[in-house]
């Protein structure tokens, strides 16, 4: 299971609390917090990103996504700041 890439969509992701979860086919959602997102910036997600990740295991060994990466479009922290500077111009 580690060390294996899988690919599910943000079915949600909240950046104020660092969490959220990603749809997985024929699966229960996994959960992916900030920290385990790997991209350049402010770690979030978007709802309806294409992700690449592995699984890996929380404190109480139940699976959560780890070494998170956003497939084919921009990074998302790119896109946070351009939405940040339409809002405010």
């Amino acid at each position: 299971m580690e060390g294996e890439k899988y690919v599910g969509t943000v079915c949600w992701f909240d950046a104020k609390l660092g969490y959220g979860f990603i749809s997985r086919a024929d699966e229960r959602d996994i959960f992916v917090h900030w920290s385990d997102i790997t991209c350049k910036g402010f770690k979030t997600l978007k709802k309806g990103q294409e992700v690449a990740y592995s699984i890996g295991l929380n404190n109480r060994k139940q699976p959560k996504a780890v070494d998170v990466v956003v497939i084919g479009e921009g990074d998302a922290a790119e896109d946070q700041e351009a939405e940040e500077a339409d809002d405010a111009g």
